[in-house]
């Protein structure tokens, strides 16, 4: 961790690590406050004394099965009192919470990894409608034009 800032360089498919990301191109995570304290904790508890940042209690080493990474997550959202979701849900929610308090596409996208076109199509009705009234007034400022005897004068 760097900056507040995480490196994905590499993937698990089904519990198998992958040696690169699904579209091979490493980024940079920005964390918020709460998001960097609690990988500074985790890494205490864990990432110093092992290569991975989330360890298996019972087993002391990387989760090497979705299911008991899962089974974890579940009892986690249990104590908490948050409703079950799968945990790749977790990824949706950050990005529609992102897109839903105005953070700028581009920057949702290259911290999802995604190009702006698959962000936009899986997640544009995320982005806020209640600003449309004041983009369109934007463009009225910018393009200030008036009728005058039937005849649009722009000025």
């Amino acid at each position: 961790m760097h900056n507040k800032q995480i490196l994905i360089n590499k993937g698990r498919v089904k519990g198998v690590d992958q040696a690169a990301t699904k579209t091979k191109k490493e980024r940079f995570v920005d964390l918020n406050e709460e998001a960097f304290d609690a990988f500074v904790q985790l890494r205490q508890l864990s990432y110093l004394k092992y290569d991975h940042v989330f360890i298996c209690a019972e087993t002391h080493e990387k989760y090497t099965t979705e299911q008991s990474l899962y089974k974890n997550f579940k009892q986690a959202m249990k104590a908490t009192g948050v409703r079950y979701r799968p945990a790749y849900n977790a990824r949706h929610t950050y990005a529609t919470v992102c897109l839903m308090n105005g953070l700028n596409p581009v920057y949702v996208a290259a911290q999802l990894g995604h190009s702006l076109v698959m962000l936009m199509k899986r997640y544009a009705r995320w982005i806020n409608s209640d600003k449309n009234k004041e983009e369109i007034a934007k463009l009225s400022k910018t393009n200030a034009h008036t009728f005058q005897n039937g005849k649009l004068k722009i000025s």
